[in-house]
């Protein structure tokens, strides 16, 4: 049975004013919000990853392009998998405080137009991916895999963030490809260094739903590690600081980039040992907070590489 107790209205999918509503046609409000464009964080998480690699392998006048295109495919391959997501998430989502009003669990987005609008939007992802190399094209067809399975894994593992990991890190293999027309070890460290990190950030955003999740029967890692979080996520943390110092062992980085690697393994150690792991809205503003840690290794990316 659902659970009925109230929580803060800025913790829930409740319609508040954004910029969506503000800008948009009111007919075009619940496609947006079903894309979360008014919640931009998952596409800097996506997108984070490949502009790692991107910076890394590119050469200096390649740049431009590569951002551009993976800037574009981040926000519309975030907004299809938040649709997808939703679209077999629907029986859940009506049932959890937190998601019950979004569009498609609400009924504001009707599933068939729902459909629809993710075909558009994968058709238009299709349009930028081929402007990639072949290994590029090549892995993008892949993607679709984890992708596939991500929103299934909840309802039989209590390690679905193993996979959204695999899932959103993609880019960091697809970055390398689009600049080298290959891959090589550092692509796989990038992207192992990712996905310990997507176990950070999605174990301390899987908090704010336990209690519902236990209610219904959705597993987590929040729920696996329980009380054992901080030290499991600051395993991952350790996990993700080795593969990027290995990075920069390996392409001669400046030491720039290792004091910013430093620097983002302090800043997510700290957070994981002194965040209430029972308080919703710490979670979610600790969920928002790890982007910082991806920008920093991008600086440290730029600065040690050309600078």
């Amino acid at each position: 049975m659902p659970n009925n107790k109230k929580v803060p209205e800025q913790f829930t999918d409740i319609p508040q004013q954004s910029w969506v509503d503000s800008m948009m046609p009111p007919a075009w409000v619940p496609y947006a919000k079903a894309m979360r464009l008014d919640r931009p964080i998952g596409i800097w998480l996506l997108l984070i990853p490949g502009l790692w690699s991107i910076f890394m392998a590119a050469q200096l006048q390649d740049v431009g392009f590569l951002v551009l295109v993976f800037t574009l495919g981040a926000i519309i391959m975030r907004g299809a998998g938040c649709i997808y997501n939703d679209l077999i998430d629907i029986d859940i989502d009506q049932m959890v405080v937190r998601t019950k009003n979004r569009p498609i669990a609400s009924g504001q987005l009707p599933f068939k137009n729902a459909v629809i609008f993710l075909t558009v939007l994968m058709i238009l992802a299709l349009f930028l991916l081929l402007n990639l190399t072949k290994v590029t094209v090549f892995l993008g067809f892949f993607a679709l895999i984890p992708v596939a399975f991500y929103p299934i894994l909840k309802r039989v593992t209590y390690y679905p963030q193993v996979m959204l990991g695999i899932a959103f890190n993609w880019g960091a293999l697809m970055g390398w490809s689009a600049a080298n027309f290959r891959l090589s070890t550092t692509a796989f460290l990038l992207y192992g260094a990712g996905i310990c990190w997507t176990m950070i950030y999605d174990t301390i955003y899987a908090h704010q739903d336990k209690e519902d999740d236990l209610l219904i029967g959705v597993k987590s890692t929040a729920l696996k590690f329980g009380d054992h979080t901080a030290y499991a996520l600051l395993g991952f943390a350790v996990l993700m600081f080795l593969m990027l110092y290995w990075v920069g062992f390996r392409e001669e980085l400046k030491g720039c980039y290792f004091l910013a690697i430093w620097v983002a393994f302090m800043g997510i150690a700290y957070q994981v040992f002194y965040l209430d792991y029972n308080n919703p809205a710490d979670c979610l503003k600790a969920f928002k907070r790890q982007a910082y840690a991806g920008w920093i290794v991008l600086a440290g990316i730029v600065l040690g590489r050309f600078f």
